[in-house]
């Protein structure tokens, strides 16, 4: 299996993060309340590509918590309503989980929480790790 486009329950969550041959994941919901759970380690080896679709990005930073290193060519997310801490901890994390050699395509599609002005800074420092980044896409 190679690619896969689905809402994660926790059994599929702990299948999928065992299969070495998956390289593309794109996922559209992820139930919190799996999170954490007993993933396959290390999990998602094979992974190189990793899509979020409209997943609340306190969810993505727990998933990316939990998985451990990801050698990923490419990281998308859309989310919406993010909050200054929320969006600062995600590309903390996201900075902290993805190999920094590998990693070529970075899209970020986050809408801010409408009280809270945006704040892109937040997003600069850590990437500045990824030193094989090509494409950079911030919406923001």
């Amino acid at each position: 299996m190679e690619s896969i486009n689905m809402n994660l329950s926790t059994r599929s969550l702990i299948h999928l993060s065992g299969l070495p041959s998956l390289r593309d994941l794109t996922v559209w919901y992820i139930d919190p309340q799996i999170l954490p759970c007993a993933l396959h380690r290390p999990a998602f080896r094979g992974l190189r590509s990793l899509n979020f679709e409209k997943i609340n990005i306190a969810t993505a930073t727990q998933f990316l918590k939990n998985i451990g290193t990801l050698f990923l060519n490419s990281f998308s997310i859309q989310s919406y309503n993010i909050t200054q801490t929320g969006l600062s901890e995600f590309v903390e994390t996201l900075a902290n989980t993805c190999s920094h050699d590998k990693l070529e395509q970075l899209t970020l599609i986050l809408r801010n929480d409408p009280r809270t002005p945006g704040d892109v800074s937040l997003i600069h420092g850590p990437i500045h790790v990824f030193t094989n980044l090509r494409d950079l896409s911030l919406f923001v």
